[in-house]
Order: structure tokens, then sequence, then C-alpha cells
């Protein structure tokens, strides 16, 4: 049996493949139809038969279907092997002119409303660089919204339609590349970016907000030595710190 995310996409490769199918050996597995096929993969596997699962482009599992009958395999002691292929996140990294020894990898971004504005505050406050995903639709947006947080001078990598055909590839900073991007008319395909990180220490990040939460009910000398005491900040840099912080958000 094969599960398919798409099952027109899928028939293509096969026939490409010139491996031969009809349509009882077809299991559709989207992301709407992902606890059905499950259930249709249980069946397949009790009977003693073998399951491939196919994502449209990718890699499964990856903020694509499958996870939920990969695991139901394994509880049930399945043998699940995996068959490398194309993974947009090991591409975009091994031509990533952003430093990534490191990274964190998110998947695709909040649609829209203050939730996304949260996550990409998030982001931008990261000390390392972040991997992501986003839709076509929605990149000249985020790309805005980072601008909006001021990370319009980050660093960004974007990937567009990675081994395919209209394979982009697009790098600067976050104005940049949002100014090339809102002036076409339209932008197609998914993408995989990576967003560089602030550079800016954690521990530094832990005391800010802290400061920021107690700056407008305690005085500035019992700020530092809370902050000293509960993280390995200095009293007098957290005294300083403070300082600075009140300065900026008045």
């Amino acid at each position: 049996r094969i599960a398919c995310e798409n099952l027109s996409r899928t028939k293509i490769l096969l026939q490409h493949l010139d491996i031969s199918f009809d349509k009882n050996s077809l299991i559709v597995l989207s992301d709407v139809l992902e606890i059905q096929g499950s259930r249709s993969i249980k069946r397949s596997l009790d009977a003693g038969l073998d399951v491939a699962i196919v994502s449209d482009a990718g890699t499964p599992l990856i903020s694509d279907p499958g996870f939920s009958a990969v695991r139901e395999a394994l509880k049930r002691g399945v043998r699940v092997s995996p068959v490398p292929g194309p993974s947009s996140v090991t591409a975009i990294a091994s031509i990533c002119p952003i430093p990534l020894n490191d990274f964190h990898f998110v998947g695709f971004i909040r649609p829209s409303g203050e939730t996304k504005r949260t996550q990409l505050a998030a982001l931008g406050d990261s000390f390392g660089p972040t991997i992501f995903f986003e839709t076509s639709k929605r990149i000249v947006a985020t790309l805005a919204t980072l601008i909006e947080l001021d990370f319009g001078d980050r660093e960004i990598f974007l990937g567009r339609e990675l081994t395919k055909v209209h394979e982009e590839l697009a790098y600067g900073t976050v104005q940049e590349v949002h100014s090339e991007l809102v002036g076409r008319e339209s932008v197609l395909g998914e993408l995989v970016g990576v967003l560089a990180g602030s550079g800016v220490d954690p521990i530094q990040l832990e005391a800010d907000k802290l400061i920021e939460h107690l700056l407008p009910h305690i005085k500035l000398s019992q700020i530092a030595r809370i902050v000293s005491n509960v993280t390995s900040m200095q009293r007098e840099h957290a005294y300083r710190r403070a300082i600075e912080l009140r300065d900026r958000l008045s």
C-alpha cells in the first residue's frame, strides 16, 4: 500500500518511475484525512502488508502528514524505516550563508493575528537562527510584521520551491527581501526561510524580560537586587540595564 498526501501528485511520481498501481493500493493521508488514513494504514499492517508514506514534497512528518500513523506503528512493534529524500530543512541548511551550527526549527509560522506577532517576536529575540516554513500567500505579510517588530535589519535567507523547476533563493536583510517580494504581482510555491538570531546572550534576554516586568512596580535598586538573585547577571550590571530599558520604554 502507498499512503499519499495527494493522490494526483503521487500518481505522477509512480508513472514516472514505471511503478504499477491501482486505486485499492493507494491510501489518502492528507492533513484533513490523516485520522482516516491512519486507520487504513493500521488495517493494512494488520493484514501483513507493507505501507509506504509519500508526501507531496519534502519529507513526511516534517510539517507533513504521517505522524499519527508512524507513532501507532512503533507502539505496535512494527518496523518503521526512513527512505531519505528531499527535505527543505537540510536543503536550505546546505547552502545557507547564515551560520547554522545550532538552529531552531518551528515549522509553519502562525497564519495571522496576535499569535503570529508573538511567535515572530520570540523568533527575533532568539539567540540563534531559526528555520521556518511559510506559504507564498503569507510571506510578504510575515516579513512586514518582522519589520514592524524592529527586525528589518536582521539577515534572512529564503528558498522557494527548492529542488524543483522554479527554484529561487533570496538573501539579505528582512527589509531588502521584503522590498523585492512586495513589488511582484505574485509569489508562487512554498518557502523555507532562515532568520538570523539576535546574537544576544540568553541570560541578557531573561534579565531584560524580568526588568521590563518589574519596572512599573518597584524602584531600580530593588529591581537590580531581584535580577541579580534570580539570574547570573551582576547587581551593578542589572541596575545599569534597568536604567537603559526604563529610558527606552518611557
